[in-house]
């Protein structure tokens, strides 16, 4: 069983495939909170994001410069190790009872996905919004944020990968 078998991961790969996921998650929940608060009519959306956008520009960074590496070390360790692989197939096999999109680099894509789509969530909500509305022009604000977080995260991306992940080398499994 799952729970009686010793993880086939040491602490670096769970820390090289698992980097940013808890900064991530806990972001991901202060975001859920306000935006709650913000459909309770407690707070703007604009406001959460215009509020945050350093905070996510940071997570994110984080998270999305090291997310090929962590990919590369779980497909190293899937076709090296054969207790990975199992390992793996058995969490799948287990949560499918809860879930039909589970693997785990489709779980470790989830937040390079949120990042993006915080863009084309305020203009969906820009428009149900009336132009003459106060918060119109902050949720604009907010978009042009968020788009400029979306632009330099893609320009960090391009310039690692121009350079090789320089300081982000591969690092060997243990």
């Amino acid at each position: 069983p799952l729970c009686s078998a010793a993880l086939p991961f040491s602490v670096t790969d769970i820390q090289v495939i698992f980097a940013g996921v808890e900064s991530c998650t806990s972001l991901a929940l202060s975001m859920s909170n306000l935006l709650a608060a913000a459909a309770r009519g407690e707070c703007n959306v604009s406001s959460v994001f215009l509020d945050k956008w350093q905070q996510i520009e940071q997570v994110f960074s984080f998270y999305c410069s090291r997310h090929e590496a962590s990919i590369a070390r779980l497909s190293d360790m899937v076709a090296r190790n054969p207790a990975t692989s199992a390992f793996l197939r058995e969490c799948a096999d287990l949560s499918r009872r809860h879930t039909t999109a589970w693997d785990l680099p489709s779980l470790l894509i989830k937040p390079v996905q949120r990042v993006l789509k915080y863009p084309l969530f305020l203009r969906s909500i820009m428009e149900c919004t009336e132009p003459h509305d106060p918060e119109y022009v902050q949720l604009q604000m907010a978009l042009r944020q968020k788009e400029g977080v979306e632009s330099r995260l893609n320009e960090r991306k391009k310039r690692m990968d121009s350079v090789g992940h320089q300081g982000f080398e591969h690092p060997a499994a243990h």
